[in-house]
């Protein structure tokens, strides 16, 4: 459905010995995903996980890379070709308050994105509202309300309604559970599941929380430092990892159970200073396997096991 080739995304930061370094928040990331998948993207805070989702849509201007969706390189199209395919894409964002005027009442904050995309009429919008809130378990009535009269919950259900209003096929889900309880992410979870199966939906799935991919995504693909380190098949990384970080990742799963999860690993010290990287593998400074090789060449994402990369000179 989606081929992205080498997207990367670069900020200019200052230096304090003056002139500016580049923050790579995104390093030459390529994956594809497939029709009706959820591919969920892992890894820790500032590793670039939503800086990918928000470059793909071109919510942020990548530095470099394609983004190919039916024929057509999104980062190449001028504005009004992309626009006509925003109808297709769409995002729901991490935080669900900060994303919707507090000004606007949930009707008109709906409305909206329908008067943006050719819909003029005001009953027909109304109808399409109505239906909206209907699809995320919210009533009628809630369309008169503003923003901060919802729960947590609640706002995310408008949030994912107002990305649905355009009848996309794809959505980017940048982290929709991290703010909620976790009574409430299991409702937000099932009602995500109900309208990928009811509409024919395809979810990039960004998360930290392993445990909740591990339940949603068919594959996953494990970001550090702006660069995939592993991907695969959801039950094949969480039961065998091979790079040493995804072990690590995985063994930090609570579980209740007396069985590890996986190879218990533990990663040293702190993430590297992305705007400085280490050369060599970004993540040696942590590894407990590091040798020689592994502080002088980058290691490529290689095929492991027919679909299970990984980015490891160990392995």
């Amino acid at each position: 459905m989606i081929a992205v080739t080498d997207l990367s995304k670069h900020y200019a930061v200052p230096s304090r010995k003056g002139g500016r370094k580049h923050l790579r928040a995104l390093d030459r990331v390529s994956f594809e995903i497939r029709e009706r998948e959820i591919l969920g993207i892992v890894g820790e805070s500032g590793c670039g996980k939503s800086t990918l989702g928000k470059a793909m849509l071109r919510l942020v201007e990548p530095t470099s890379g394609h983004v190919v969706y039916q024929g057509k390189d999104l980062i190449k199209l001028p504005s009004g070709e992309l626009q006509a395919l925003r109808t297709d894409l769409q995002m729901v964002f991490q935080d669900p308050y900060s994303s919707l005027n507090p000004r606007m009442r949930v009707g008109e904050v709906l409305g909206e994105v329908l008067w943006v995309h050719g819909t003029r009429g005001k009953e027909e919008k109304d109808k399409r509202v109505s239906g909206l809130l209907d699809m995320v378990g919210l009533s009628q009535d809630h369309a008169r309300r503003f923003p901060h009269e919802f729960s947590g919950g609640q706002r995310q259900r408008i949030g994912i309604a107002r990305a649905l209003a355009v009848s996309p096929k794809f959505l980017v889900l940048d982290e929709p559970v991290s703010s909620l309880d976790v009574s409430i992410q299991a409702q937000i979870l099932s009602l995500l599941t109900d309208l990928k199966s009811r509409l024919s939906l395809t979810y990039l799935f960004i998360s930290h929380d392993l445990a909740v991919i591990s339940m949603l995504a068919d594959r996953v693909a494990v970001m550090y430092l702006g660069r995939f380190v592993e991907s695969g098949p959801v039950r094949e990384v969480f039961s065998s990892p091979l790079h040493p970080y995804t072990q690590a990742l995985i063994s930090a799963i609570p579980t209740l159970s007396d069985e590890p999860i996986a190879q218990k690993a533990k990663a040293l010290g702190e993430p590297a200073n992305p705007v400085d990287p280490p050369p060599g593998c970004p993540y040696h400074p942590r590894c407990p396997l590091a040798q020689g090789e592994c502080r002088i060449e980058v290691p490529e994402l290689r095929t492991h096991h027919e679909n299970h990369t990984v980015s490891c000179h160990r392995v």
